[in-house]
C-alpha cells in the first residue's frame, strides 16, 4: 500500500474489539518503537494487554471501549514526540490495526507507574491501539485555501502535501496551522494557540515530509 493510502486510511478510532494483537505484530510494532526510538531520541514505550488502561469515561473528545494497547509518547520535545507517535500510528495502520491518539481519557496513575522516565523526559500524549470495531469516521475539515500560504511558484506535490496535511490528526480537530510554500520550500508553521499544539505540529510535519519522500513507514 502507498504511504498516501495508508495516511487516507487511517482515522481515529475509539471503539474496540476484544480481540488481542497477535504476537507477531506486537514484535513488529515493539521493533520498530525502537527503530524511531533510536532515529528521534524519543523513549516511545508500548503497552500491551492492559485492562486497566483507559478510565471508560467521556472526556473532551470522546468514550473509548475495549481498548486493552496504549502508546506512551515519551521524550523532551513534544513535536518530535509527535512526529514519531504518527509514524507509529500510520505503521499501525499498515498491518491492519487502528489508533487514536489520546490526551486525556486514559488512566494516567495506571500508566505513569509503569512508564519510565529519563531526566527531561515527560508524557507528550499517548496513543490507543488495537482492532477498531469500525475503521473510524470521516472527520470535518478545513480548505486547502484556509491552510496554504503560496509565496512564488507552486511545486509539483504541493497539492498532495496539503491534501496529505489536512488528514492528519490533531486534537479537537483544531488543525492549527498553516502550509507556507515558498519558492518551493514547503513548510509547516503554527497558527494560533490550542490544546496538544506541538504534538499537533510534528504529525502534520510527519505527512509533509512522507509525502515528499524524506522519510519512510
Amino acid at each position: 500500500m502507498e504511504v498516501s493510502d495508508v495516511i487516507k486510511a487511517r482515522r481515529s478510532v475509539r471503539q474496540y474489539l476484544d480481540k488481542p494483537i497477535e504476537e507477531d505484530k506486537k514484535v513488529a510494532l515493539k521493533d520498530y518503537i525502537d527503530l524511531l526510538n533510536a532515529r528521534y531520541k524519543t523513549n516511545v514505550q508500548i503497552f500491551f494487554d492492559d485492562e486497566n488502561a483507559f478510565s471508560n469515561s467521556t472526556a473532551a473528545y470522546g468514550l473509548f471501549s475495549s481498548c486493552k494497547n496504549i502508546v506512551a509518547l515519551v521524550g523532551k520535545d513534544e513535536e518530535t514526540c509527535g512526529y514519531a507517535g504518527e509514524l507509529f500510528a500510520l505503521k499501525a495502520q499498515s498491518v491492519g490495526l487502528n489508533t487514536c491518539f489520546v490526551g486525556l481519557t486514559y488512566k494516567k496513575g495506571n500508566i505513569k507507574r509503569k512508564i519510565k522516565l529519563q531526566k527531561g523526559e515527560k508524557v507528550q500524549c499517548c496513543i490507543a491501539l488495537g482492532y477498531g470495531k469500525t475503521q473510524g469516521a470521516k472527520r470535518k475539515s478545513k480548505k486547502p485555501s484556509d491552510v496554504l500560504v503560496l509565496k512564488g511558484e507552486k511545486p509539483k506535490l504541493l497539492d498532495e502535501v496539503v491534501e496529505a496535511c489536512l488528514l492528519a490528526p490533531t486534537a479537537i480537530n483544531q488543525q492549527k496551522f498553516k502550509v507556507v510554500c515558498e519558492n518551493g520550500d514547503i513548510e509547516i508553521v503554527k497558527s494560533g494557540f490550542g490544546f496538544y499544539a506541538g504534538v499537533d505540529i510534528g504529525i502534520v510535519k510527519c505527512h509533509k515530509d512522507l509525502i515528499l519522500g524524506k522519510v519512510s513507514l
